[in-house]
């Protein structure tokens, strides 16, 4: 874990149209006004903790992106702050919305290897005919789902985690 060789990739409705694919790096800090809370640290700060998190995102709806969320750190939140900071905050959330865009927030571009991760993923999602969320999870949760677990050697072993029913639900 503490060499970032394990792939931790998420699956999560947005809301929001999250249009481009890429990398983004942030320094995340607690938000002074809650401790319940993340937010991106201004340049400023002296406190926080540096993030990288890749996002891809695979079906758009007329409110909602559904993307592929690969975190390449490990910090609280990390993935709910930088998509919030974007604008387009996981859908459900209540800590992170209403969306509130940061201007540090840039996005650069996806390496191959990262592209093809994630196109391997989407093709073993099949999600072409998945509908938008329209009310949250039963528990009051929000759309982040862990789908995508690969440890390097010794273990050489990946997981995928089937997304839960409610995630792909479809008027069809």
């Amino acid at each position: 874990w503490a060499k970032r060789s394990v792939q931790k990739i998420y699956l999560a409705w947005l809301d929001g149209i999250f249009a481009n694919a890429g990398t983004v790096s942030l320094r995340l800090e607690h938000d002074p006004k809650t401790k319940k809370r993340m937010r991106v640290a201004p340049p400023s700060s002296k406190t926080g903790w540096d993030t990288s998190t890749s996002i891809s995102p695979i079906l758009h709806g007329l409110q909602h992106t559904l993307a592929l969320i690969q975190i390449h750190t490990g910090v609280t939140h990390q993935i709910r702050a930088t998509v919030a900071a974007f604008g387009t905050p996981v859908v459900g959330d209540n800590i992170y919305s209403p969306p509130k865009k940061s201007v540090f927030a840039k996005l650069h571009g996806l390496t191959q290897e990262q592209n093809h991760t994630f196109h391997v993923l989407k093709n073993k999602l099949k999600c072409t005919d998945w509908a938008e969320p329209q009310t949250t999870p039963g528990d009051g949760g929000f759309f982040l789902h862990a789908l995508y677990l690969a440890l390097p050697e010794p273990y050489d072993e990946a997981f995928f985690l089937t997304p839960p029913k409610y995630f792909k639900r479809s008027d069809g």
